[in-house]
């Protein structure tokens, strides 16, 4: 036990991480150690400047106009990029941090007085607030709310969209510092299109991969696929490294989940599993019953390829951050198959 928690042995687990963190920021050491998000492999420890995240910050302050007399709400795991930025946003903008447990539904332990001037949530926290017509309610009561980490699923996005309050998704990942773009997803502006902040630039590469611009001089090379258009808004089309190659048919994952979100509510993931002649195949990994007829009603009109040769009974997997881990995911599926071989 640190003497810490020998001095303080009143502090939560969420008080204990932030006074963990903020050790290390105050620290005399100018760079802070931290691990990406291992949403398709190991986590992988970098170095990032303090300066760079400060800059970062700031510029997050001003986009949002966070003020001095604002409650910002944290909720998330202290370990990811997107807690600590946001408490650094706190600390630059003189605003009231007010930190809760991380967890599904994340309003359970939010006291009702409280009020709420900004918070970030992943889209899996939202979709556990959308059961409570009480907490989604709490929701449109934060003045701005903004979702990372993954798409919002396609059932929800018409709801927010009549959102009276700020609801925007960003773009973003550990080795940018958090966000680079923004796409607003309530009110008569709402976009598809995400839009870089001050001093980020994003560009397409020969092979539509996100090239990133960032304000300290530094350039991101992602695998982000992206349509750029000529406002200089873009789309997120999915990931390089999310592709099943279905006997030289390479299909983006994204594309198959986008399309069976707009009709199922379902938890579910799209990842590759073995096929003894297509080498890969598309499998749906989902704890529900899905019907096979209405898959092939829902899909083959788009592209026959993207109907599953293998629905999976299972969980789906996810990282601490709400990700669907696809490493596991894809391991699941491998496991599955090689399973009913042996039968």
């Amino acid at each position: 036990m640190s003497d810490q928690k020998k001095e303080y042995p009143h502090m939560t687990s969420i008080e204990q991480d932030l006074e963990d963190f903020l050790s290390l920021w105050f620290s005399p050491s100018q760079d802070l150690p931290t691990y990406t998000s291992g949403s398709t492999g190991s986590p992988s420890l970098i170095h990032i400047d303090k300066r760079n995240m400060l800059q970062s910050a700031a510029i997050s302050v001003r986009y949002f106009n966070i003020q001095p007399q604002d409650t910002v709400w944290l909720c998330l795991p202290m370990h990811t990029i997107a807690a600590r930025m946001l408490v650094l946003r706190s600390i630059v903008a003189k605003a009231r941090l007010l930190c809760t447990r991380p967890q599904t539904n994340p309003f359970c332990d939010l006291p009702p007085s409280e009020g709420i001037d900004f918070v970030s949530l992943t889209p899996h926290q939202l979709s556990h607030i959308a059961r409570s017509s009480e907490d989604w309610e709490r929701l449109l009561q934060c003045k701005q709310v903004l979702l990372g980490g993954a798409p919002v699923p396609e059932n929800l996005l018409a709801r927010l969209q009549t959102a009276p309050n700020k609801i925007y998704l960003s773009y973003g990942m550990t080795e940018t510092l958090s966000h680079v773009a923004i796409r607003k997803l309530s009110g008569v502006d709402a976009s598809e299109r995400f839009y870089t902040l001050p001093g980020y630039h994003v560009r397409q590469d020969s092979d539509c991969r996100a090239i990133i611009d960032l304000p300290w001089g530094q350039t991101i090379h992602s695998n982000d696929l992206i349509e750029q258009f000529p406002d200089k808004g873009f789309c997120i089309k999915g990931r390089v490294d999310n592709t099943i190659n279905s006997g030289g048919v390479k299909l983006q994952i994204e594309a198959i989940e986008d399309l069976l979100s707009q009709h199922s509510s379902h938890a579910f993931c799209i990842c590759p599993a073995p096929h003894p002649s297509l080498g890969q195949c598309v499998a749906l990994l989902s704890p529900s019953d899905w019907d096979p007829q209405l898959l092939d009603e829902w899909l083959r009109p788009i592209n026959p390829y993207y109907i599953p040769k293998l629905i999976i009974r299972s969980e789906v997997p996810l990282l601490s951050n709400g990700k669907i881990d696809r490493t596991r995911a894809s391991a699941l599926a491998e496991n599955w198959y090689k399973e009913q071989c042996k039968k």
